[in-house]
């Protein structure tokens, strides 16, 4: 965002401020005199995507969008009709129309413009002229003439043309892709607009990749068929990110957690958390956001487990407001690359059933083995394993309280290797 401010000086000066000026009294008497007012106007910067065009009328110059993200009283979006060269910039020639929203807006705000009377907020400069054999409107902030922040581009010739050559064509921005911020409507007609009744709820990207799909835009030459048609009414799900994945993957005692996002608004820092439970979290590391982007942006960080065992992961994303919101769970296991490790529980175990986990053995065939404390075997279990480890259940139906030893057994580098945990049978 950026501001303006203006200010503005008011003076009185009566017989008695000239007769302080003549005595040459004093600087700080001078100003009690003076009265300043401070006014600021800012405005809400935008990127490509951040609106969508929904709906044309080539016969009345009319054009309709909706907002695809909150924006602050006094923002400024401008249009232009002028045609966008291969080269860069557009032509001139044309007309350009300036849209002030009086108030700040939220997301799924839809706008309409005929001519220069909009549905809200205000306008000035010039009507957009479209032709009725096809042309286009671009949305844009800056200067039109020197580098202007493309927002969104329509279409309305059939297709983008290789070059701006009259007041009909336009090549397609490079800035404005298509699907994202840019659409174009084929064949050409005078009158086209996104269908309502295919999705007007959901996230601003879900609208956006929605309401610049083609096929999703009914098209006439008739201005009854076009009368017939509802104005959209949306409503945007606000979500600070679209998070594409986020995934764990562990060696040893080492955590490799990568994610990615489709697209980020207002976002300051991602927090790894982890927790022993899946319940209490701790953070481990944060990770600063892009603010602010449009495309797809990959993470990486790096975690070490305090011990082996089964751990769980979230992501947490905070805005510049402080406002947070938390990604999925993801499970991990951390196995010791020298040993094993067995956990039983609940210890002690009143139930008639033992829970049984082991990581970290370096062969398929494990044989785990119940055993009092002479030594004597209850019982025994070669279960099915697999690299994440090993989660099964004893029997405890029928033994006496006292303790037990719980082992696992298996081979590594041909040598007999037995892990054991003890726990109290009550």
């Amino acid at each position: 965002m950026y501001s303006k401010i203006r200010i503005i000086r008011f003076s009185v000066l009566t017989q008695t401020l000239q007769a302080f000026l003549t005595m040459k009294m004093r600087p700080i008497l001078f100003l009690a005199y003076m009265i300043s007012v401070v006014c600021v106007t800012a405005q809400t910067t935008l990127v490509a995507g951040d609106i969508a065009f929904t709906r044309y009328h080539q016969t009345t110059n009319r054009f309709d969008f909706v907002l695809l993200r909150d924006i602050a009283a006094n923002t400024q979006i401008k249009f232009t009709d002028n045609g966008w060269r291969s080269a860069g910039l557009f032509r001139n020639g044309e007309s350009e129309l300036v849209w002030t929203t009086t108030i700040a807006r939220t997301a799924g705000t839809y706008v309409r413009i005929i001519g220069t009377t909009p549905t809200l907020g205000t306008v000035t400069g010039t009507a957009m002229n479209f032709s009725n054999n096809g042309d286009q409107v671009f949305a844009f902030q800056g200067t039109m003439t020197s580098s202007p922040t493309l927002i969104a581009g329509l279409q309305m010739n059939g297709s983008w043309n290789t070059d701006a050559t009259n007041s009909q064509t336009s090549s397609q921005p490079t800035a404005l892709v298509t699907g994202f911020a840019a659409i174009a409507i084929s064949p050409e007609v005078d009158f086209a607009g996104y269908d309502c009744s295919i999705l007007t709820t959901g996230t601003a990207n879900e609208i956006r990749t929605s309401v610049l799909t083609p096929g999703f835009w009914w098209a006439d030459n008739s201005s009854v068929v076009a009368a017939l048609q509802p104005t959209c009414s949306f409503s945007v799900t606000s979500f600070p990110i679209e998070l594409l994945s986020f995934d764990v993957e562990t060696e040893g005692l080492r955590a490799d957690i990568s994610w990615a996002t489709a697209w980020e608004t207002n976002n300051a820092f991602f927090s790894i958390e982890r927790s022993l439970d899946g319940t209490s979290y701790e953070s481990v590391s944060e990770i600063a956001g892009a603010g602010n982007s449009q495309s797809t942006i990959e993470y990486k960080s790096v975690d070490f487990a305090p011990r082996p065992g089964r751990y769980y992961y979230r992501l947490r994303q905070t805005d510049f407001d402080g406002m947070f919101t938390y990604s999925d769970v993801v499970e991990a296991t951390f196995v010791d690359p020298l040993r094993a490790e067995v956990k039983v529980y609940p210890n002690p175990a009143p139930g008639e059933q033992l829970q049984v986990e082991v990581w970290g053995y370096h062969t398929y065939d494990v044989t785990l083995r119940l055993m009092n404390m002479q030594g004597k075997t209850l019982w025994t279990e070669t279960p099915e394993t697999s690299a994440g480890g090993i989660k099964t259940t004893a029997p405890l139906a029928g033994l006496p309280s006292g303790l037990y030893m719980l082992s696992a057994e298996y081979v590594q580098d041909g040598q007999p290797v037995r892990v054991s945990s003890s726990f109290l049978r009550q």
